[in-house]
């Protein structure tokens, strides 16, 4: 099994469901060696293993670049909030003007 794919399949719910099924101990969980290989895992063929990881590395970056965008996105927008209560407070403020810095922002 490609450690990778291991990996990302730990990451799924199902998997922490059957962790958390066989773990014991109140403060702390813990899951011994005979429980642990108790565990079922879905292992598909290296070449598919090998093409669910890239989709998932593709996902991954295309999420994280999503995530960049939205941050920097949000930034801006707390700018031009900034700018605008800045105007509404020394009286440059008008419908107009509000409407062209908003527009302006989100385009």
């Amino acid at each position: 099994m490609l450690p990778e794919f291991l990996f990302f399949q730990t990451l799924t719910t199902q998997f922490k469901q059957q962790l958390h099924s066989v773990a014991s101990g109140t403060t702390v969980s813990i899951v011994n060696k005979s429980k642990f290989n108790e565990l079922r895992l879905y292992a598909p063929t290296l070449n598919e293993q090998k093409r669910i990881v890239d989709q998932l590395r593709a996902l991954s970056h295309d999420t994280q670049a999503l995530c960049v965008f939205i941050h920097k996105r949000l930034d801006l927008l707390g700018e031009l909030k900034q700018s605008l209560l800045q105007k509404a407070f020394s009286g440059e403020l008008t419908a107009d003007c509000a409407e062209r810095e908003v527009e302006s922002a989100t385009a």
